[in-house]
């Protein structure tokens, strides 16, 4: 059973919608997050730009979720064994490969970055997540000829 949070609505949230809403379909975050910091830092972002955020509780109802409608965005915890099983079925499945990817991690270990092959961000900080995912939602929005601008990690083609 997932743990669906609203799709955001900043209209109601603050009166105004102060960022337009993507167009594009599946304009929503998946999240395999067991930190409720990290979650509430998610929701916020939803809420203000108004994208859609489900979070599932392990890495069987976020197959399922990517099954149903394949999000613009993975935000997984890779600290926990349901991470790493999540990471690896999105490696093997053809039609999730292309899925961008952040990584959250307690551990201050360098080569975790190496090894998830995906942007990574560190508890309890979380520096530049908020930028990482917005740039994700911008890019979608933008016009081709202003892709070339957008950060090479972004573009990136995950390992198989």
């Amino acid at each position: 059973m997932s743990e669906t949070v609203l799709a955001a609505d900043s209209e109601s949230a603050s009166g105004a919608h102060p960022h337009p809403e993507p167009e594009a379909r599946g304009s929503a975050i998946l999240g395999l997050v067991h930190d409720p910091v990290t979650r509430d830092l998610l929701m916020e972002i939803a809420v203000e730009r108004g994208y859609g955020l489900f979070c599932a509780p392990g890495a069987e109802e976020a197959s399922r979720l990517l099954a149903e409608d394949p999000p613009n965005l993975l935000v997984i915890d890779v600290d926990f064994p349901d991470g790493r099983m999540l990471l690896s079925t999105l490696r093997a499945h053809p039609g999730w490969r292309l899925i961008p990817i952040l990584a959250i991690t307690g551990t201050n270990n360098p080569m975790m970055a190496v090894s998830v092959d995906a942007p990574l961000f560190f508890k309890p900080e979380l520096n530049g997540l908020e930028q990482a995912v917005t740039g994700r939602f911008e890019r979608l929005e933008r016009p081709e000829d202003e892709e070339e601008e957008t950060l090479p990690w972004l573009r990136r083609t995950p390992s198989a």
